[in-house]
């Protein structure tokens, strides 16, 4: 009697440990490569992938009329300390409208692999967007249930806009600020997150683009005083690359502009040239960078950073909250440009559609901010903090949005906002700017 008393006791402490522990489950089949498709043009592709530096690849694409086509290796880059390798891939000669099928193959035969992707039209008059951020790997099982669900609306992008990886964990526990992440460490967590994340693994690819916020930084609520700052850029565009071409430049620290005919869409970075948040007269993107944004601002633009612009209703990091003075200086400058704008971010982890009132840049225009789809949420974030701006959300559930950009016959930039949780569309929204 008294050994069966232990026993269950065993039992029951183990169940309790099962129900309480997070298990970041693996992604369904381990010899699948990470593939990332980068910047795409109407004839040019790059693409990114990670893989057993041991292996020996074999790259081949193929169009549906088993045509083949080089794909060149542009950089490739590994560590003595890590199993695991780099690779950034150049695809050119490809055409509009045709589907083409990515082949890797190894010397082992297991380590086989195959996507499919298309090219992108520069000048469409109209395009479908996935915006995704805050992916914390150790909320794995989120993720396996929620891209197959993003890509289902057959995007032609998808933004990472922050927080794309959780840099600064150690065994998927965050110890603070005082546990430095060193570069060493940077690679390692951006090898554990290429190698398990469900986006990584489509069987279809699309092009993707990228922005960070602190997580990815290495530093939480980090910024420009970061001791590896630069070496961290480095890293992230390893993983994240962006190469640039004619409708696709490259600014200050990891910031760009993505031209697609009268839109643009510019990827700030808030981390390498921001001061202090405790300063509430520093900056949060620098001078350098503003300025590349307000000569490179297009007919209408969409502006992204990793955290809110139009934040200071909270106390969690914005540009509004954390650095008001430069947060007016640069919406006058904005102003002054008389070009149509609205506004993207992350961060917040939960889903939240802002109206900008028009004393701001003169006209009346919008902030959306999609946060996270996989990642810790908390219910009645909303309710617990109002914001006078705020047109509608929702928190509590893990989230991504689909927008569809085109034009009206007043020559306006519509924004088709739809925002889905794991279970169903939550929140749905059109503007215009």
């Amino acid at each position: 009697m008294k050994t069966c008393i232990i026993i269950i006791i065993i039992l029951s402490m183990a169940f309790i440990a099962c129900s309480t522990t997070k298990v970041s489950p693996r992604v369904e089949k381990n010899e699948k490569f990470s593939i990332l498709q980068l910047h795409t043009t109407e004839n040019t592709s790059y693409f990114r992938v990670v893989y057993p530096k041991g292996l020996k690849l074999n790259f081949i694409i193929k169009d549906n009329k088993s045509k083949v086509y080089s794909a060149k290796v542009i950089k490739k880059v590994q560590k003595s300390f890590s199993p695991f390798a780099v690779a950034h891939l150049k695809v050119t000669g490809l055409s509009r409208n045709k589907t083409y099928e990515l082949q890797v193959k190894s010397s082992k035969v297991k380590w086989q692999d195959r996507r499919t992707f298309k090219t992108l039209d520069l000048n469409n008059k109209s395009y479908k967007v996935a915006v995704a951020s805050c992916m914390y790997d150790a909320y794995n099982e989120q993720g396996n249930i929620m891209w197959p669900k993003l890509f289902s609306h057959n995007p032609d992008l998808l933004f990472m806009i922050g927080d794309n990886i959780y840099s600064d964990t150690f065994s998927y526990i965050y110890l603070g600020n005082d546990y430095m992440v060193d570069p060493r460490h940077l690679w390692t967590r951006h090898v554990d997150h290429a190698m398990k994340l469900k986006v990584y693994r489509m069987d279809h690819l699309t092009p993707t683009y990228t922005t960070w916020d602190d997580h990815d930084f290495g530093v939480n609520n980090g910024g420009k005083n970061y001791r590896y700052k630069k070496q961290a850029a480095q890293i992230f565009r390893l993983f994240f690359p962006n190469y640039a071409s004619k409708n696709n430049i490259k600014g200050p620290g990891i910031s760009s502009s993505l031209k697609l005919g009268k839109m643009s869409f510019h990827f700030l970075d808030n981390r390498t040239f921001r001061d202090p948040d405790e300063n509430n007269q520093g900056d949060h993107y620098g001078k350098k960078q503003t300025n590349w944004l307000l000569q490179n601002l297009n007919q209408y633009n969409i502006i992204i950073g990793g955290d809110q612009f139009f934040g200071g209703y909270h106390k969690y990091e914005s540009f509004e909250g954390n650095h008001p003075i430069r947060f007016k200086s640069f919406l006058n400058s904005l102003k002054t440009r008389q070009k149509k704008l609205a506004f993207l971010s992350g961060d917040r982890h939960l889903i939240e559609h802002m109206k900008v009132d028009k004393k701001h840049l003169g006209f009346s225009t919008y902030e959306y901010t999609v946060s996270g789809i996989h990642t810790k949420t908390f219910p009645g974030s909303l309710e617990r903090i109002p914001n006078p701006s705020r047109i509608g959300g929702f928190d509590g559930k893990v989230n991504y949005a689909i927008f569809d950009f085109s034009y009206n016959k007043k020559n306006q930039l519509l924004i088709d906002f739809d925002a889905y949780s794991q279970e169903s569309k939550e929140y749905s929204s059109a503007d215009a700017i």
